[in-house]
């Protein structure tokens, strides 16, 4: 039996969703996008909580915890990027809400130091990823699996630093 599932996510529209159970990789889930008739693309709420109900009743009786990467507004942003971004955050704050998931943030700057990506390359957590879980590296083998591994590793600083407790 399952005792505790612990997602992480890479948000945004090229992110991701980690799923640790019992502190192992289960599953990654790619973050669900649809079109926005006037801006482009942006996260589909819909999809996403049926992704987060699945999970749920997969691991029926588990403590289910997720942890979400801080968004940082950056100067020299466009307005309507910063604004995408801010919106999809919302959604997916929401879509824990409407799971009933307990969530924590977390700035990308302290998971990557608590596992020495600080001033690495993007792809440096991926790469790492494939080492330590060689079970699920075909899930990392792309680039664009970046977002994969970083919420793999968003979800086990959650794991790690108990920060659901």
């Amino acid at each position: 039996m399952t005792n505790r599932v612990t997602l992480g996510f890479d948000p945004g529209m090229k992110g991701a969703i980690a799923v640790l159970v019992d502190g192992e990789p289960a599953q990654f889930i790619d973050m669900p996008t649809e079109a926005h008739p006037r801006k482009g693309n942006r996260i589909a709420a819909r999809e996403l909580i049926a992704s987060l109900r699945c999970i749920r009743q997969q691991h029926q009786g588990a403590h289910m915890f997720a942890c979400l990467e801080e968004i940082a507004m950056r100067p020299g942003n466009a307005r309507g990027n910063d604004q995408r971004t801010g919106e999809g955050y919302g959604i997916l704050l929401c879509a824990l809400a409407a799971v009933d998931i307990q969530h924590a943030e977390v700035y990308a700057q302290t998971w990557k130091r608590r596992f020495q990506f600080i001033k690495k390359p993007k792809d440096a957590p991926r790469l790492a990823a494939m080492q330590r879980w060689p079970r699920v590296a075909t899930n990392l083998r792309r680039a664009g699996h970046d977002g994969r591994a970083d919420a793999l590793y968003i979800a086990l600083w959650a794991w790690e630093t108990e920060a659901w407790a």
